[in-house]
């Protein structure tokens, strides 16, 4: 993950470069750490994100790609929010992201692990998995 994402973030700059895209995020982008550097660390923040959900998670014994079946949209809902979340902290210091700026990373962010997430479901590659 970390490694995508710092592709991800290094390929968006060069494109921005390219053709010479000029936007606020930009601006400040350039002036506090380079396009790789933050995609990295926000890669690493995602994955990092996971630990303290996956912990509580096997504290109370629900095993890997379980889901229980009380509260199970609950579950769900955190489980695809922690990582997305955690990509918040360093948005909003590497790139002094203003309130709504997060909001919208957020939902986006959100809602294209969700999607994505879903299609993974719908197309085979995982399989859906309950306890009691």
């Amino acid at each position: 993950m970390t490694g995508f994402t710092a592709l991800a973030s290094a390929s968006q700059a060069a494109l921005a470069r390219r053709y010479r895209w000029s936007t606020p995020l930009q601006v400040q982008q350039s002036a506090r750490v380079n396009a790789w550097l933050a995609g990295a660390i926000c890669g690493l923040t995602y994955c990092l994100a996971e630990l303290p959900n996956s912990f509580v998670k096997r504290r109370l014994g629900i095993s890997p790609g379980i889901r229980v079946r009380r509260h199970s949209w609950l579950q769900y809902t955190i489980d695809q929010a922690d990582s997305v979340a955690g990509c918040m902290l360093p948005l909003r210091l590497i790139y002094r992201s203003e309130l709504a700026e997060l909001l919208t990373a957020l939902g986006l962010g959100m809602g294209i692990h969700i999607g994505i997430d879903q299609l993974i479901y719908a197309i085979g590659v995982k399989s859906r998995a309950t306890t009691a």
